[in-house]
């Protein structure tokens, strides 16, 4: 979608132009699709309208509710990059209801396609390629997912990769860290820190998480539940990262284990940034399906 709708949202939003839609039970929000006919146009835009709902009664009040859409939605409509999902709007429906506005990835979210078909090398390292460039852009504007996994990253048909559902993101401007607290996302992507600490880097939490997240694309499978030694994968982990080595990553080139195992750093102080992964000699030999136009370098696959 080259640019943002001019004229309102509001008179599309009823039930008749809903034609899909899908529950997502962590955040109690339904995502549907509807259609878009700019006035401007005679063309129609397809867009993605995300519609929350308030947590459990007792986890949070209408005013938290309301301050924590906003924080969402300030965060997102200030993020323009190819790899990061394009929001328009937050207005609330026809009975109150509060959604965002945003475009439509046709291909469907990264866990369902791994769900459907095993990726090849090349299309993997495209894939993994681009959720760095995203992260790379939200780190250099001191933006904080916190729930990196694959499904948050979503297709479109192009073979583009946008990260996407910020609802748990942190922002801190003008600070070399971002400082979080509290718990969020899904444990099996929690670098240990976030097990041990009051607060920690939300930036070096983004690396680790999208080191798992490559592990994920590799198997179709988390390494292990959580980054503690109460979990005997993790412990495995540990002793053998110890000698610069994993044997789940003995399938990898030298290259692949170097990148992984700098950004699977229990240290957060010495683990690697998303510049860093980016610069590696792995990132650096990636071809992008998207980088020329015309020139098939490998294939995609999408939700069916």
């Amino acid at each position: 979608m080259s640019q943002q709708p001019t004229s309102t949202f509001s008179s599309f939003l009823t039930p008749a132009f809903f034609f899909t839609k899908k529950t997502t039970a962590h955040h109690h929000e339904l995502k549907h699709i509807a259609h878009y006919q700019d006035s401007h146009q005679n063309n129609g835009s397809v867009l993605a309208l995300k519609r929350f709902h308030r947590r459990k009664p007792g986890e949070e009040s209408q005013i938290e509710f309301d301050n924590r859409l906003k924080k969402e939605f300030a965060i997102t409509k200030s993020l323009q990059h190819q790899n990061v999902i394009t929001v328009f709007e937050l207005l609330k429906d026809r009975r109150g209801r509060w959604c965002t506005v945003m475009e439509y990835c046709q291909g469907g979210d990264v866990l369902s396609i791994l769900q459907q078909v095993e990726l090849t090398s090349s299309a993997m390292d495209c894939l993994f390629k681009q959720l760095l460039q995203g992260l790379s852009y939200l780190h250099d504007h001191k933006v904080a997912h916190r729930d990196i996994k694959p499904d948050n990253l979503l297709m479109t048909t192009y073979g583009v990769l946008k990260i996407t559902d910020f609802g748990v993101a942190h922002h801190q401007p003008d600070s070399q860290l971002v400082i979080c607290e509290g718990l969020c996302g899904s444990t099996p992507y929690w670098p240990p820190e976030v097990f041990t600490a009051l607060d920690y880097d939300g930036l070096a939490m983004d690396v680790w998480s999208s080191a798992i997240t490559f592990y994920c694309l590799l198997y179709s499978q988390i390494p292990f539940l959580q980054a503690t030694m109460q979990d005997p994968h993790y412990a495995t982990f540990l002793r053998q990262r110890a000698n610069s080595s994993w044997r789940a990553l003995s399938r990898c080139e030298l290259d692949i284990q170097e990148c992984l195992l700098a950004m699977l750093h229990p240290d957060p102080a010495l683990r690697w940034t998303i510049h860093q992964c980016l610069e590696s000699r792995w990132i650096q030999s990636v071809e992008l399906c998207c980088d020329q136009p015309g020139i098939i370098t490998h294939y995609h696959h999408f939700r069916i």
